[in-house]
């Protein structure tokens, strides 16, 4: 099961909230899981925004790199949100993130239970 924290950092307080466009959202899962919800962004304009795995892009406006791996959820804009289609390995691990132009929108931390990458 994939367990999710949302933590944003502002002025050093943290706080809960899971649609604020500054936040850093670690989600941990096992083996084999998984994300039963998109990853969430929300921009401005679809066409100027992408999905980064650390800096390997994996979309770029709707255009999906590897569509057998990743989809859009993007059929209510401004929601630009990533779908991982199978289940998550450990090399799903690592940063994801969502830009508009050069600035990130939304980060993701993905960790898999048990490993230190």
């Amino acid at each position: 099961m994939v367990k999710a924290i949302y933590l944003l950092v502002t002025n050093n307080v943290v706080e809960k909230d899971c649609r604020r466009p500054d936040e850093r959202v670690i989600l941990e899962y096992e083996l084999g899981d998984n994300l039963q919800y998109p990853l969430y962004c929300k921009v401005g304009d679809i066409n100027k925004s992408s999905w980064k795995r650390s800096d390997v892009p994996i979309s770029a406006g709707e255009y999906v790199f590897d569509n057998k791996k990743y989809s859009l959820d993007d059929k209510s804009p401004p929601e630009y949100n990533l779908k991982l289609k199978k289940s998550l390995l450990k090399n799903d691990a690592g940063k994801y993130s969502c830009t508009e132009g050069s600035k990130e929108i939304k980060i993701y931390i993905l960790i898999a239970k048990g490993y230190v990458s």
